[in-house]
């Protein structure tokens, strides 16, 4: 990769990096675990809501949590209300669900440190389509290479399809225009989950929800900014 993408990549790292170390590290684990019983508590009472009041509710609460999370590998948070605004923080642009039935939710903006050579920038946010909520996340994974620069590296289709097998349910090939996603269902707590997950450029797109024939038809209408 040349210094152009090398240094785009660099940048939103670089410059959030600062803002990111305010709080002892000891006052933030236990502000943190206040926060997460509470969330606990909050979500109990908000299973007796409308399915549309809650799904709305808990992603409040999911950003919540996930702001005040006490993962040492943790470089960077931050929730914006535009793509553009999460693009120019993670440093590529995500995509969204522009023209679907239902509506997006604020996106999260993530930078975790992966090992001592590599991170992964993530953008994530829920879409609330028919009473519930569906979760898409876009991720680069980026290793330093002989040089010292950030450079993306992709899974292979065959990393994506080992994953969807392991969950143990259901797995499918679904063609998503220019690419194919791997569509697979997971069961949990006597609920099955769908899933599809695919690679755009040096993106892994993973898109998930309550219904599984919904997901793949959510993953149709996703498109690239």
């Amino acid at each position: 990769m040349d210094a152009g993408p090398t240094a785009v990549w660099q940048r939103p790292t670089g410059a959030r990096l600062g803002t990111a170390a305010a709080a002892p590290p000891r006052r933030l684990f236990r502000s943190a675990g206040l926060v997460a019983a509470a969330c606990l508590i909050l979500g109990a009472l908000l299973s007796l809501l409308h399915p549309t009041v809650r799904a709305a509710a808990l992603d409040g609460l999911r950003s919540l949590a996930a702001s005040t999370a006490s993962d040492e590998n943790l470089l960077y948070h931050g929730t914006f209300t535009t793509p553009e605004e999460a693009a120019a923080a993670a440093g590529f642009t995500p995509p969204s669900i522009p023209d679907g039935p239902g509506r997006m939710g604020r996106l999260r903006v993530t930078t975790k440190k992966d090992s001592p050579v590599s991170e992964v920038r993530s953008v994530s946010f829920s879409y609330f389509y028919d009473g519930h909520a569906y979760s898409l996340t876009a991720e680069v994974r980026l290793v330093s290479d002989e040089a010292g620069r950030m450079v993306p590296h992709l899974p292979a289709m065959a990393d994506l399809v080992r994953r969807a097998e392991q969950a143990g349910g259901d797995v499918r090939i679904v063609k998503l225009g220019d690419a194919e996603a791997v569509c697979y269902t997971r069961g949990r707590h006597g609920r099955v989950r769908g899933y599809c997950e695919w690679a755009w450029d040096e993106m892994r797109v993973r898109l998930h929800g309550p219904d599984p024939e919904r997901v793949i038809e959510l993953a149709r209408l996703v498109k690239r900014n």
